[in-house]
């Protein structure tokens, strides 16, 4: 679990026994994550288990943590300046990986420049995921055949990038005299 420490930062009750409530969560790093104000009008106010509600809300917010690890690396593909992280903080690595390149391989065939740069995140994951290759799949938790569905992709991908540049390398800047 990412999320530690969880306590009751507002629990005041007005004259007309509204009772207005904020939790702080914090996770393993030390960040807190303010649940924000609510009221509980009467008569539940005066009954709510608040201890109750508080701890009920941490596994929606450590899958909104998880979940926003996953949108950032995935972001990430779209910005040539920032790496995918190759680390997560609130799922482990073979979770974060698996839904990383599960939408990593939803990117369309106008998004192949973004896709092209993840493709130093697949090798990252593949060493994490050892060999032998054909073992890749059950330890990330897919089935073989979506695994091999992903590395072919990647090792095409990488085959095509590599021709476009040597292509790229034999254009001319100047047409030669002898071709005028």
């Amino acid at each position: 679990m990412s999320i530690v420490t969880s306590e009751i930062t507002t629990d005041t009750t007005d004259p007309s026994g509204n009772r207005t409530l904020e939790y702080t969560y914090t996770d393993h790093l030390g960040t807190p994550y303010p649940s924000g104000q609510f009221t509980i009008a009467p008569p539940e106010a005066a009954t709510f288990d608040a201890n109750a509600d508080m701890l009920s809300r941490i596994p929606q917010l450590e899958a909104r943590l998880a979940d926003n690890e996953v949108d950032a690396a995935v972001n990430a593909a779209s910005d040539p300046n920032t790496p995918i992280p190759l680390t997560a903080e609130h799922q482990d690595l073979t979770t974060y990986y698996r839904r990383v390149l599960g939408r990593l391989m939803l990117f369309g065939m106008e998004q192949l420049g973004q896709f092209n740069r993840t493709l130093d995140f697949f090798r990252a994951v593949e060493v994490h995921l050892g060999n032998p290759p054909n073992s890749r799949g059950a330890r990330l938790g897919v089935l073989e055949a979506d695994y091999d569905l992903i590395e072919a992709r990647y090792n095409q991908h990488a085959g095509i990038s590599s021709f476009i540049a040597a292509e790229e390398g034999r254009i001319w800047s100047d047409l030669p005299s002898e071709f005028e």
